[in-house]
Parts: structure tokens; sequence; C-alpha cells
């Protein structure tokens, strides 16, 4: 039976090591299969379905395992199962007669039945052999951890590094999921256990030193199991300040949040720090040190004069810091003042607009609003914002002529070519009016790609047709096709024909002469289209005989 083919390479390794050292502690052999048991850092259970000796599903109580990936304790298994298929063949090949039936004891079972003396010399002989299971133990019991017991801890971590660390220290796509399953299995039995017995700095003491070692490994995180493993820590995070009552503890965590905003976790995990401090640690005493870290980084941001994303950053903090003020129910004219400072940033003047509109100040607001328009003039996206909520604002106080003028405003510049803006301006002029005013926005769409949606919506299809025939490519073709076809068939397909015939003129793989014959099996649905294809076929058997694969492509038209 093949099947390591199932495996990744270094997978099989540690098969191989766990099979050679008898870690595979039982196999039961089933109708549909087998059963089998593997010692690893606990007891796991390996099944294994097989149908005429084919492998077709193989499943593992280990962590690793749990993210429907085959695991070392699977191999382990089969490579038992390849000795033991061995030994059950007599010289002739006829089939021993094992005891397959035996029962396989549960472990609870057997220490029950045990000898208390000997159950406790053969448990400490392993835990002294197995550091990763003594602590583990030490855990189980609730027996204090000490900083030695720490240290211990964060070699085992630095040991789940190493064994997958290649070249360079770097970590490569094919071990990546391994490594993160190892972590997430370290952050979910030993750390998960010792909150559940309320060791809470052991918790935070190692699930931080894990996220910050997790963060600066250089690894191909294409499945994005950094973001699993920093989900989990700011979890463990979440839990500890919402049970503990310990305040020496809070204070430490506080401080390492703090701390660790310096630089020295990556950029893009310092979000999780973020969310962490703001959303807890409300209290006055901490308030303030949140206060002093946002001027800090509000000055950090403002020295790095780099544009849009030093700008961006200024805003962030200065809208943390104003959060903090919020919180603290400082007095209203020092926010006041503080906003003012940084007047500039639109985050700041986005907050007064949404304040002044839920207190009803719609005229405030409207005033802010046209202010934010020339201070972000350059930013069209900002400004299209604004130019949104203010047309909602003069609606909503009965300004008629400004509402329409900013429906103008945005149709003929802010937001060109958006459907809804245009159906908005056409519901508040007659239809003998409406015809000469969206005649003032066609011709200001000239070359505009997006004025075909619009002649659409006015059914304009002569025009829409010209758009489809004057475009390149296909796409708008295929847009407006199933509007145009029964109307404009023959034009459609001249179309189709001109770019079908440009397409074969260049060279290519498969997979565009794939393209190719989908688009004649499109021209084909036309009334002549079947005609038309066949010499188009046959004119390019001629032309482009030498091209082998366009040719077997073209092969599996049906004509």
């Amino acid at each position: 039976m093949k099947w390591e083919y199932l495996f990744k390479s270094h997978i099989l390794e540690r098969g191989w090591d766990y099979y050679e050292n008898e870690c595979v502690q039982e196999i039961l052999k089933e109708e549909n299969g087998i059963k089998a048991w593997v010692e690893g850092s606990e007891l796991y259970q390996v099944c294994i379905e097989m149908t005429d000796g084919e492998i077709i599903n193989m499943t593992c109580t280990c962590p690793y395992a749990e993210g429907g990936l085959n695991c070392k304790h699977m191999a382990a298994v089969l490579y038992m199962l390849e000795e033991d298929e061995c030994a059950d063949m007599d010289e002739d090949g006829t089939e021993l007669n094992r005891d397959k039936d035996k029962p396989f004891m549960d472990a609870y079972e057997i220490v029950k039945e045990a000898e208390e003396d000997l159950v406790r010399k053969f448990l400490a002989e392993i835990l002294i052999s197995n550091e990763a299971l003594l602590n583990r133990f030490k855990i189980a019991v609730n027996q204090e951890i000490s900083e030695d017991n720490i240290r211990i801890y964060k070699r085992q971590i630095d040991q789940i590094f190493r064994n997958y660390e290649g070249r360079g220290g770097f970590i490569d796509y094919y071990h990546a999921s391994g490594f993160i399953s190892e972590l997430y299995g370290f952050l979910c039995e030993d750390i998960r256990t010792m909150l559940n017995n309320k060791q809470y700095e052991a918790a935070f003491l190692l699930s931080t030193y894990l996220f910050v070692e997790v963060g600066n490994v250089d690894m191909d995180d294409s499945d994005g199991g950094t973001g699993i493993i920093s989900d989990e820590c700011q979890d463990i995070w979440f839990e500890i300040l919402e049970e503990s009552a310990d305040e020496r503890l809070e204070q430490k965590m506080f401080q390492w949040f703090i701390n660790s905003l310096d630089g020295s976790v990556i950029d893009y995990m310092e979000a999780y720090i973020e969310v962490t401090l703001f959303e807890y640690f409300k209290e006055n005493k901490y308030m303030e040190e949140k206060l002093k870290l946002t001027d800090k980084m509000i000055k950090l941001a403002s020295e790095k004069k780099d544009g849009w994303h030093s700008d961006r950053l200024v805003g962030y903090w200065v809208k943390r810091h104003l959060d903090v003020l919020v919180e603290m129910n400082v007095d209203k004219s020092e926010i006041d003042a503080f906003c003012r400072k940084y007047w500039n940033l639109s985050e700041i003047r986005k907050i007064y607009i949404d304040k002044n509109v839920n207190e009803k100040n719609y005229i405030r607001a409207i005033e802010i609003l046209n202010e934010s328009k020339k201070i972000d003039a350059g930013l069209r996206g900002l400004v299209n914002g604004y130019s949104i909520k203010l047309k909602e604002l003069y609606k909503l106080i009965g300004d008629d002529a400004a509402y329409k003028d900013e429906l103008w405003k945005l149709i003929l510049d802010y937001d060109k070519g958006n459907l809804n803006i245009f159906c908005e301006l056409k519901s508040l002029y007659p239809v003998d009016e409406w015809e000469v005013k969206r005649q003032i926005i066609f011709d200001n769409y000239k070359n505009y790609y997006g004025i075909g949606k619009l002649y659409l919506e006015e059914k304009m299809y002569e025009k829409l047709l010209k758009v489809v025939m004057d475009s390149s490519g296909l796409y708008s073709l295929t847009e407006y096709e199933k509007v145009l076809k029964p109307i404009y068939e023959k034009e459609l397909l001249n179309k189709y024909e001109r770019e079908v015939r440009s397409m074969a003129y260049r060279t290519s793989d498969r997979k565009f002469y794939k393209q190719i014959v989908s688009v004649l099996e499109r021209m084909q649905k036309y009334e002549e289209g079947k005609d038309l294809v066949r010499n188009i076929v046959a004119d390019w058997r001629w032309i482009y005989k030498n091209r082998r694969a366009m040719m077997e492509e073209l092969g599996r038209l049906k004509l």
C-alpha cells in the first residue's frame, strides 16, 4: 500500500522517529480500517479508514491534525502497520492467526488496577525523562510555577522554533503549518491549563514571550498562522484581565503593554497590544499614563513628515488621545481646545460633525462639512464623503436648492457615474426638463468609461451600442449583451468577430486558447453565429495550423 505521498517530508521523518521509539502503543484492526494509540506529549488516538487496502480518511486527536492535516502520529501508525503486515505473513504468504480483537485497555483502568507505588514510580521515571510532560504535570497538580519553571517553558517554546527553522532561521511554507499547530497546541494545552488553575502570571509571561517570538520569526505566513497565534494570545490576555483580582499583576501587564509599543514588537502586531491597552485599564492612574503615551506617539508621528502616512498616524493617535479624554469625563472646554489644536485632521472634524448631527445641530454640522471640503480639497475620497453627508443634511432641513446643488456637484465632479446619485437627481425634475438636464451630464462625461450604465438607465440603447462598439475588448459587450442582443444582434456579432480574430492573432498558451473557444461558443448562440464560427475556424486551421494547442482546443468545439 502506497501512503507516504500523503505526508510532508518532515512529518514522515518525525513519524519514523515515533515508530522507531516505539511510541505506537496499540493497533486494533476493525472492519473499516484501524484504530491506534500513540504516545506523544499525551496519548493520542489515531483512526484510519480504508477500503480495498486504500486509505480514504485519517483522523488524530492531536492539535496539529485538528486543522485537517496529516500528522506524525498517523505516519507512525502506518509504519507500524507495515511491520505488522509483514509479521502476519507466513512463509507461504498466508496470514497468521493473531489475536486481532484483543481489546485496548483504557489508560484509566490500567492505572486504577495497578499498585499505587508502582504508578508513582513509573510516573516519576517518565517525568524525569520528559521535561515537557513534567511541566504539564506541575500545572495539572496546580503546583506553583517558579521562575525556573518559566525559563524551562521558554526553552520549550524556543525548541519548537528550532525544530522548524531552516537555513538562516527561515520557516518555509511547507513547515509553517506544523510550526503554528505546535505553538497553538502549547497555548491551548499548557497555558490554558494555567488559566484554569488561576496561575495567571505564568500564563501572561509565557503568552507574551510566545507572541513576541512568533512576530519576529522569518516565516512564509501565506496561511495567516501569525494571526491565529496572536488572536489566541490576546484572548488569554483578555481572560486574565477579566478574571484576575491581582492588582500587582494588572500593573505589571499594563507596563508590558505600554513598553511594548516602543518598536520592539513588529508593527503589524502592535494592534493587538493597542486594543488590549485601550479596552482595559480604565482606572485614572492608567488613564493618565495612556495620555502620556498618546502624546508621545503623536509627537513621534508628527516628526516623521513623510506625507500621507505620517498624517494618518498622527490622526490615529490623536483619536486615541481624544477617546481617553472623553472616558475620563474631562471638561468640555479641554476637549474643544485639544480638537482645535488638531483641526487640520479629518478624523477630528468627523467626530465633531457626528456630534453635531447627533445633537441635531445641523447648521453647525453643515458649516464644518463645507469647511472640511476646502481643507481637504485635494483628497477626492474625503470630499466625496463630505458632499454626500451635506446633501443628506440639506434634504433633512428642507433646503431644496442646496440639496439639488450638492447632487450636481456629486454627479459632475466628486462621484461621477454613480447611478444612485444620477437617479436621485433625476427624481427632482419633470420628464421634459430632465431630458435637457441629463444632456449636461452626458456632455460632461465625454470619454468617461462609466457612461454606459447611465445610458442603460435612460434606455438610450443606440448610444449604449456605440459605447460597446467603441470599447476595446469584450468587457462592455458581455456586460450589456443581454439588453442589446434582441435589438442589435448583427452589430454585436460583428464586434465579437473583430475581437476574437484580434485575440487569435497573437501566439499564447493553452489557457488563452480555451478563452478563445469560450468566446466562439458565445457567438454560436447568435442566429448567424454558427455559420460564422465555422468559417472562422476553417480560416484558423489553415493560418494557425502549426499551433498544436490551439488546434486541439478548437477540436473540442462543437461545429
